[in-house]
């Protein structure tokens, strides 16, 4: 698909129910461990896409509510639509690599043709918070989990009774909820502290503590289902479903020497009859599919998650940007570095045992696997990555002539795009944490950083240190006209700068604190700052331009 026109017309008409319709996005995913998919589907060497042989290169992937279909060696982006109205959380390719279901924060679940991307079917979950998807192997069905309040496994049938796939709910277990002792008296008294009780509809339930959640699940080749749930106040449930969602075993999942309370961070796929579980400590589970019974405990010494299978071994990613392999006996085979810093959250084969996809908070790569005669690992090479922001964006702002947009990341970084484009034009980046951005001209972008300097930079040159304040810059305004900049700090101070016509330096006009001083007394809560209040803003005759300041 021509990536300059990347939304079709059936992608289009779906988006346009949307409220707020997405026109452009920037970034590279905010895949989850069940988020992104590949396109090239390795079971199926006769499906249609598999005849592409750039297809093992194309990744599809959620970004917001959208889903981008990223080509690593082209560097662009093939497919771009708003998939949801809210953040995807989960988005998985069936076994048969025909469908593609995804499901969204607020509950909306939907199916998708693979790899068209066309809409088939459309659900409304009867919970929120979805954060796990799981098919069968037949790919006649798939699970969702979600958690927090009313946390369920919800089973749906993709059927093909009316000549097109529908979507139908079989059955949903919920999380059971247990009253919290001494948690009635505590709901009481708050109440008869509050001055304004909440209306008794709100108050329903809440003598309850919401603590049980379903975590995660996944359907055996049997169809029976395996779950798990983490509890308030006991130790993490191991269950097991039928394939109507009748209960059939439970155990609780304790290690010896460790906490009773594991905390699970991972379930990979069903491997010969067993799931890996990873939990908190550094610990990785071996768990058989029916009998439930804890078979080996791996000691990886870090938290994944996310993981694939290469055989018998088990792949996890570590902390430390490195991928380590794992034999059957909990041996480590070897760690190779994945060419990222950025904590791994997916992995997922493009082509089996040779080629991984690896999705970041912050990229995307494709990596090459070279294996010698015996099948071990001897190397892995990042051939191809898309990167956005590191760590978090924080800072956006368009440009005055409106061609670019200007955004920063806690790293530091400062990116500017042309609207049109995927990549930015210009890179730069500072010594401090970037907490927002504003536009001087259409050339120059003035960045505040949590370290309380504000850099200048001119597109095309070096970043220059401009101004420093007492604390963190943490926003940027300008005046209607343009000719004051408003500038909030962490210390609770708004303080108001004037740039001189074709000046360099900006000349303070005034400083309005948080929390002005009464009359007649000293506010020891910021010294001197009193005082600047009477006479930045009392006396000063920036009480009479544009700016919305009022008198003490």
């Amino acid at each position: 698909m021509d990536s300059k026109e990347p939304q079709s017309a059936k992608h289009r008409s779906d988006a346009s129910r949307y409220p707020i319709e997405i026109i452009q996005s920037w970034g590279a995913a905010s895949a989850r461990h069940t988020s992104g998919c590949v396109v090239h589907s390795p079971r199926r060497p006769d499906h249609p896409t598999d005849k592409d042989p750039s297809s093992e290169f194309i990744f599809d992937a959620p970004l917001g509510p959208s889903v981008v279909r990223w080509d690593v060696v082209a560097q662009t982006r093939r497919l771009q639509f708003q998939a949801h109205n809210d953040l995807v959380t989960c988005m998985r390719l069936s076994p048969g690599g025909d469908y593609i279901a995804t499901s969204c924060y607020s509950g909306e679940v939907k199916l998708w043709s693979a790899p068209q991307w066309e809409c088939l079917a459309v659900a409304m979950a009867p919970m929120a918070s979805q954060h796990h998807l799981a098919w069968s192997p037949d790919s006649s069905r798939f699970l969702i989990v979600g958690n927090g309040i009313n946390s369920s496994i919800v089973m749906y049938s993709v059927s093909m009774e009316t000549g097109k796939p529908q979507l139908s709910q079989l059955w949903q277990v919920v999380a059971p909820q247990d009253k919290t002792k001494g948690s009635e008296d505590k709901v009481q008294s708050s109440l008869a502290e509050s001055e304004t009780p909440p209306p008794k509809s709100s108050q329903s339930g809440l003598d309850y503590q919401y603590g049980n959640a379903f975590y995660m699940a996944e359907i055996n080749p049997s169809g029976d289902v395996l779950a798990v749930m983490e509890r308030q106040s006991a130790p993490t449930l191991v269950q097991l479903y039928s394939p109507e969602g009748k209960l059939l075993k439970t155990a609780e999942l304790t290690v010896e020497g460790g906490s009773k309370k594991l905390g699970t961070l991972l379930i990979s796929t069903y491997r010969d009859g067993i799931y890996a579980l990873g939990v908190q400590g550094g610990r990785v589970l071996y768990l058989d599919a029916e009998s439930l019974a804890v078979t080996s405990v791996l000691n990886a010494g870090f938290s994944s998650r996310t993981c694939v299978w290469d055989g018998s071994s088990l792949v996890l990613p570590a902390d430390t940007g490195k991928l380590v392999w794992w034999g059957a006996g909990g041996e480590k085979l070897g760690e190779f570095k994945a060419g990222s810093a950025d904590y791994i959250v997916r992995l997922d084969w493009s082509v089996s045992g040779h080629a991984l996809w690896l999705c970041g908070f912050s990229v995307l790569s494709y990596l090459q696997v070279k294996k010698n005669d015996n099948g071990s690992v001897v190397s892995l090479t990042p051939s191809h990555m898309i990167k956005s922001h590191d760590i978090a964006c924080c800072g956006v702002a368009f440009s005055p002539c409106g061609q670019y947009l200007a955004s920063g990341d806690l790293a530091g970084g400062v990116w500017v795009t042309q609207q049109d484009d995927i990549m930015p034009k210009y890179k730069c980046s500072v010594s401090a944490s970037v907490r927002c951005v504003v536009w001087q001209d259409s050339s120059t972008v003035l960045i505040g950083c949590l370290d309380g300097v504000m850099h200048r930079w001119r597109l095309g040159s070096t970043p220059a240190v401009c101004m420093a304040v007492k604390g963190s810059v943490i926003c940027m305004a300008w005046d209607h006209r343009r000719k004051r900049l408003a500038l909030g700090t962490s210390m609770g101070v708004l303080e108001v700068y004037e740039l001189p016509e074709g000046g360099e330096l900006f000349e303070m006009v005034a400083v309005v604190t948080a929390h002005p001083p009464k009359e007649g007394k000293q506010d020891q809560r910021f010294g001197q700052l009193g005082r600047q209040w009477v006479k930045y803003c009392r006396c000063n005759p920036i009480l009479h331009s544009p700016f919305p300041f009022h008198q003490g």
